[in-house]
Formats: C-alpha cells, structure tokens, sequence
C-alpha cells in the first residue's frame, strides 16, 4: 500500500460575490472536487471546499493536485479578495491518521 497525503483547500468569505469568482475558479482547476458554497448558520458569509485527490504519493495525480492547489490559492491572493483560504494536508499512514500542520493560509488584510 502506498502512502497518502489528502490535501484539501478550505475557503471562506462574507462578500458572496467574491466567493463566487473563487469558487468557480476552482471549479476551473479541480471540476467535481469542489463543493456547493455552504452558509454559515448567522452573519451571511460562507465557505466551500475542494476535495482531496485520494492519489498515492508521487503519482502525476496527486503533483498536479497539489500544484493546483497552490496555482489556486496564489489566485487567490493575487485577486485581493475577501476571502480566506486554508490549504490543509492529512496523512494517511497505515496504522494511523494524523492532522499535519496547514502548509499555507492566504488572507487579505482589511
């Protein structure tokens, strides 16, 4: 069995229209891997995800995961957004899981 690192970005926005532009930017690189934008319970912001790979290791579908990843949240930033972004990596080991530390967070000062 290969090792695996799930790699996730969370991303996160009270202005709806700017959550928007994100998510269909992701929906661009990752397609079915993003969710619905889900709102928040009160304060009208919201949040979407986009999904782990699930790839091995090393496979050219987890690098090119991983770098779109990256290309998404340097989008993200560049943009100037009201938006909050969490690249998040969870590894998977054969007899454990564990929470690895985030490897990035994008936030516009305000």
């Amino acid at each position: 069995m290969g090792y695996i690192i799930n790699q996730y970005a969370i991303v996160e926005g009270w202005e709806i229209d700017h959550l928007k532009a994100a998510h269909k930017e992701a929906y661009n690189l990752f397609g079915g891997l993003v969710s619905p934008i889900m709102e928040h319970a009160i304060n009208k912001s919201a949040t979407f995800f986009v999904n782990s790979s699930g790839s091995n290791v090393g496979w050219r579908l987890a690098i090119d995961h991983n770098n779109n990843l990256k290309k998404f949240a340097h989008w993200c930033r560049a943009q100037n957004l009201y938006n909050k972004i969490v690249l998040l990596d969870v590894y998977e080991e054969i007899e454990q899981s564990k929470i690895a530390e985030t490897i990035e967070y994008v936030e516009r000062d305000t």
